[in-house]
């Protein structure tokens, strides 16, 4: 998201990659919602999550004090770095494009 907001009630629930739905002042009746789409549901007594979004772990880390283990949007850099004088050069650089990985010289 290209912004952030304190929503008193839903930042305390515990984050999970789980779709969530929010909508305030419906119809003008002043009412902040947070609810499941129907794609999660929740059993009575069990615990509700809140999602902040599709974010990495530096970045749950900086702005919510947390991470999380097996984070599926976690990402990492990797620098490789190969001589473009070696033989191999040329072809690994095209299996790179068509993996979609860019290359920088």
């Amino acid at each position: 998201l290209p912004w952030s907001a304190l929503v008193p009630f839903a930042d305390t629930l515990n984050h999970a990659n789980v779709a969530t739905k929010y909508d305030f002042d419906v119809d003008g009746n002043g009412a902040f919602r947070l609810y499941p789409p129907g794609t999660n549901s929740y059993e009575k007594g069990g615990e509700v999550f809140n999602s902040y979004g599709r974010r990495p772990n530096d970045n749950l880390l900086l702005e919510y004090g947390f991470a999380m283990m097996d984070n599926e949007w976690d990402v990492y850099d990797v620098r490789m770095v190969a001589d473009p004088k070696d033989e191999l050069w040329q072809p690994r650089r095209k299996l790179l494009a068509r993996l979609g990985i860019s290359t920088v010289r």
